[in-house]
């Protein structure tokens, strides 16, 4: 999985409330795991609620599944 950055998806999931995927990527790739790792990346989604940036610690809100990544003119600069 070398495009994936597992660290950060299995720490997304939890936030999430998912704690299916493993801390690290199996060597082998069973059914059971292909079906786990298609439901983190495909089938859930965030409906409200704010995503923060690890960097900077904006807040970004979400709201009915789409994120407001634009910023105010205050926050521009």
């Amino acid at each position: 999985m070398p495009k994936i950055e597992w660290p950060a998806l299995v720490s997304a999931a939890r936030e999430l409330g998912d704690t299916s995927l493993p801390e690290q990527v199996p060597e082998m790739l069973d059914d059971e795991f292909l079906q786990t790792l298609h439901h983190v990346l495909f089938e859930m989604h965030v409906e409200e609620g704010i995503m923060i940036c690890p960097n900077c610690n904006h807040n970004y809100a979400i709201s009915n599944g789409i994120p407001n990544m634009l910023l105010a003119e205050h926050e521009i600069g």
